[in-house]
């Protein structure tokens, strides 16, 4: 785990590299970007619920399959 004195360095050096006047928009865009990325895993997740996640009878039977063989070693 990172400590107290390891962030103050690191922000430091970010200060240093990006300036005071950059570091509001840097933090803008790193919230929009983690906000657009919540959002399409959401809708990701939610499309994965509609199409009910189910496995068609053959390749629930082709699983059953090898599963039986590895038993059998």
């Amino acid at each position: 785990m990172i400590g107290t004195m390891e962030a103050l360095i690191i922000g430091g050096v970010i200060l240093l590299i990006f300036g005071a006047k950059k570091l509001p928009e840097l933090a803008k865009s790193m919230g929009q970007s983690k906000a657009a990325f919540d959002e399409g895993l959401k809708e990701g997740t939610s499309s994965d619920e509609e199409e009910g996640m189910s496995f068609d009878e053959e390749e629930l039977h082709k699983s059953s399959i090898y599963d039986e063989e590895d038993e059998k070693d």
